[in-house]
This record gives structure tokens, sequence and C-alpha cells, in this order.
């Protein structure tokens, strides 16, 4: 999984490097929630105005949530590891 709203990591560059050399391996899965962060928490501001002095104070911010997208996903994605 990987935050579009990552400034660290680049979705469309590193998710499909990492989806390329992955092939159709069923048990691979990936995931690009629309707002979140490097550590999948919810970021409302737009990527363009996302610096690393704003991104690096804001992480652990008090106020700062998981996304629900990335939340949601990981849900699933255990339920489905149960069965």
């Amino acid at each position: 999984m990987i935050g579009k709203k990552d400034i660290q990591i680049d979705w469309r560059v590193d998710g499909g490097a990492l989806e390329k050399v992955t092939g159709q391996r069923s048990a691979v899965s990936f995931s690009y929630p629309d707002d979140a962060n490097h550590v999948l928490k919810h970021e409302e501001r737009s990527v363009e105005k996302l610096t690393a002095e704003y991104v690096g104070a804001h992480y652990n911010a008090p106020d700062a949530v998981l996304d629900a997208e990335a939340t949601r996903t990981i849900i699933e994605w255990l339920e489905n590891e149960q069965r």
C-alpha cells in the first residue's frame, strides 16, 4: 500500500515497479489510497501543497488519523487472510 499523498515514495513509479516484479501472483495485491500519506494517515492538503517540513511536523500530530480508505483496505485484507 502506497498513499497517493506520500511525498517520499511515488505511488506510480514505485508502485508500478513493484507490480511489474510481482507479476500476476495471486498472493500479492496493491492499493493506492487517494488521501493517505507515507504513514497511511489522512492528508487533506493536495500533493502540490505538501512540503517536507509540513509533512514531518504533521505525521504524529494529535489530530492525525489513519486514512479511512487505507483502514478499510487493511481490514478487508486481514479478513481475506483469515479465510
